[in-house]
């Protein structure tokens, strides 16, 4: 399970270091994170987003 040992990981990667933070994937895992953290949405919704915002920017 991703979610509690690395809670904040993809987050602090996406506001610090993300390569074009303009991105729509960006944008939409950005929120998705953020929303996984304040309960809207599930980890696993969230973890989905950002795997597909790490492929669009070539990080995967």
């Amino acid at each position: 399970m991703w979610w509690p040992p690395r809670r904040f990981q993809g987050w602090e990667f996406a506001r610090s270091k993300w390569p074009d933070r303009t991105d729509a994937e960006f944008a939409s895992a950005h929120d998705a994170i953020l929303a996984a953290v304040d309960g809207r949405v599930t980890p696993d919704e969230a973890r989905i987003k950002f795997e597909v915002a790490l492929k669009s920017a070539g990080l995967s």
